[in-house]
């Protein structure tokens, strides 16, 4: 009995480490895909707001830089769009588990960018990459093993 008692101590200490490590692996994958939609759905000039657009680990990057690549009427938007990813990318491998990823945008326009007064382009990006983000997440079929795709 105390054998099949540390059996199962065992399997479940196991099985406790593959939730977490699976739970890591969807909040990257959550904040991946919302920087990606943000980023992409930017409105983009100078690329300083898309440049701007910040990963921080347990608590949100209030700091605005300058722009990755600094150029105007879209010049440097390819650059500066990948530069962006990039570094959030690289933040967000950083995560491994119990906290939060925040991603923030703090240029003093970024509302009236989202609210589409400063920018011809549709407003609503930020909330469309919270939307994109949580319709991906519900078509993954998780097995305690790891993320398997649609």
């Amino acid at each position: 009995m105390a054998r099949d008692l540390r059996s199962l101590a065992g399997r479940m200490r196991k099985l406790n480490r593959r939730l977490e490590f699976t739970a890591g692996k969807i909040t990257r994958e959550a904040a991946s895909i919302v920087v990606d939609v943000l980023v992409d759905r930017t409105p983009i000039d100078t690329t300083k707001a898309v440049s701007n657009w910040q990963v921080g680990i347990n608590r949100p990057v209030r700091t605005i830089i300058p722009p990755h690549f600094p150029g105007k009427l879209k010049s440097t938007e390819y650059a500066s769009t990948r530069e962006t990813k990039n570094l959030a990318e690289e933040k967000i491998k950083e995560y491994v588990k119990h906290g939060v990823i925040y991603v923030s945008n703090h240029v003093p326009y970024i509302q009236g960018l989202n609210n589409g007064t400063i920018s011809a382009q549709a407003s609503g990006f930020v909330e469309a990459a919270v939307v994109s983000a949580q319709l991906r997440l519900q078509n993954l079929k998780i097995n305690v093993s790891g993320l398997v795709a649609p």
